[in-house]
């Protein structure tokens, strides 16, 4: 730095210190381009001869090898654009922020997503991986438990992502839970695994029965890697896997809120997962709250209280955060009051906080999309929330800026599992007893029995 406040008295030091500088990084760059390519040829040539396709994250799109964040004119417009460009020749994915960005200003909304996945899953990646040893040649099933939106699922798709190359076939079954909650879901989700694992397409299996025995005995000399994602119950363990069904080397992912789940089956290696740290929650809520890694001088001492409330649970620090930002003082100090009359078990409620302070028309988008509608293209529904006088454009913002809905990479709408189940307990408390009563019916048994006893009320909503 002493060179840079006087040039004048080292000669030609400066450029030279300067060229050295540059030919260093763009060295460093030809190197970590190679490495990178060798490593995608090898992933390449292995994946596409297995099928294999990894896992996305609805709530954090694609995946980069190198974030390029330069910030200042001097840099933007001339060696940051030369990096970025000499980068993406070598063929690395790199995403690069293209606001200029000064000392205590906003972090942009693109940026954020992308790095938002780093925190908290280093430390939990870790030791699962050494619970893996996906080197060795026993069949391991590995289940993790803990509370809903502490992070099991993105969890389990980091490491399958991580370690799918070093298997013969792959498969993530996702909302096991929800799936097996209709009518021969459990049959679909035989028949998906089957189809998965034999990379071919599989004819549905006419009962459970048929679809265990073709399991027990189909993949026995393939050394396969499965995930099971949100299991609520030992029968949907036992119609879909087991440690004699799977050739050597084979791993078994499962994820669930229930550890007695676990525990009934003596073939599974559990592992809690915790919530974050307080330094980690700060940071999450804070991207969320500020679009900062801190938050505001004024606003400190509530963040730190806030985050203090949730127990360390991403999902609710990315909610409340999301609710926050950009409102006054006054509400941070009632939204705070509200969180410290509840635990931080009773996630639902917290999440509450933001669906209450929605638009009337905005719930109903809402509660629309959570009993309805999740998976489908919101083009399409647009149309009818429009006729309905819902404000849709508007109402979507509103509920993305919010974390409470999320465009998946392939522009479906998507709902963490436990704002699902809020909305659909909000309508369901409208009438317990009486699902004929309700707003919404989402059950196929529940819809059947209605329609069969001729119960359709005015209230199951038209437009």
């Amino acid at each position: 730095m002493d060179s840079l406040a006087a040039p004048a008295a080292t000669g030609h030091a400066l450029p030279v210190t300067i060229f050295l500088a540059v030919a260093s990084i763009f060295f460093s760059v030809a190197v970590l381009s190679s490495l990178l390519k060798k490593r995608r040829v090898r992933s390449s040539s292995s994946s596409s001869s297995s099928s294999r396709r990894r896992i996305p994250s609805p709530s954090h799109g694609r995946g980069y090898e190198v974030f390029l964040s330069f910030r200042g004119p001097d840099t933007r417009t001339g060696f940051t654009d030369s990096l970025h460009l000499s980068l993406k020749d070598a063929g690395v994915d790199v995403f690069m922020d293209s606001e200029e960005l000064h000392v205590g200003e906003d972090i942009g909304p693109e940026l954020l997503d992308r790095i938002e996945r780093l925190v908290s899953i280093d430390d939990n990646k870790r030791v699962v991986l050494r619970l893996l040893e996906v080197r060795k040649r026993d069949v391991r099933i590995i289940g993790f438990f803990g509370m809903g939106g502490i992070g099991k699922t993105t969890l389990a798709k980091v490491i399958y992502n991580e370690i799918m190359d070093d298997f013969d076939s792959c498969s993530f079954l996702k909302d096991i839970r929800e799936t097996s909650s209709h009518l021969d879901g459990l049959k679909r989700l035989q028949s998906q695994l089957a189809k998965d694992l034999s990379r071919r397409e599989y004819r549905e299996f006419a009962t459970t029965d048929e679809g265990t025995n073709e399991l027990q005995h189909r993949f026995r000399e393939k050394k396969v890697l499965v995930v099971l994602d949100d299991v609520d119950d030992n029968n949907q363990l036992e119609a879909l896997v087991s440690v004699a069904w799977f050739g050597p080397g084979s791993r078994v992912i499962v994820t669930t809120r229930y550890k007695n789940v676990l525990s009934l089956n003596p073939e599974v290696l559990q592992y809690e997962v915790e919530g974050l740290r307080l330094y980690q929650s700060m940071e999450l809520f804070c991207r969320h709250a500020f679009r900062m890694d801190s938050p505001k001088a004024e606003l400190s001492d509530l963040s730190l209280a806030i985050v203090e409330t949730t127990g360390g649970l991403p999902l609710a620090l990315e909610v409340i955060g999301s609710y926050l930002c950009g409102k006054r003082k006054g509400i941070w100090e009632e939204t705070l009051k509200k969180l410290e009359g509840k635990p931080h078990t009773k996630v639902q409620e917290n999440l509450r906080i933001s669906y209450d302070s929605l638009d009337s028309e905005h719930k109903e988008i809402f509660l629309d999309i959570a009993c309805l509608f999740i998976g489908e293209d919101p083009g399409m529904l647009i149309y009818m929330w429009d006729d309905c006088k819902f404000y849709p454009r508007t109402g979507l913002d509103e509920l993305i800026l919010r974390s409470l809905v999320k465009i998946g990479e392939d522009g479906r709408l998507w709902m963490h599992d436990q704002l699902r189940d809020l909305g659909r307990e909000i309508v369901r408390q409208k009438d317990v007893k009486e699902p004929g009563n309700r707003s919404r019916l989402w059950s196929n048994e529940e819809a059947i029995t209605v329609l069969k006893e001729y119960k359709v009320r005015i209230q199951v909503r038209r437009c």
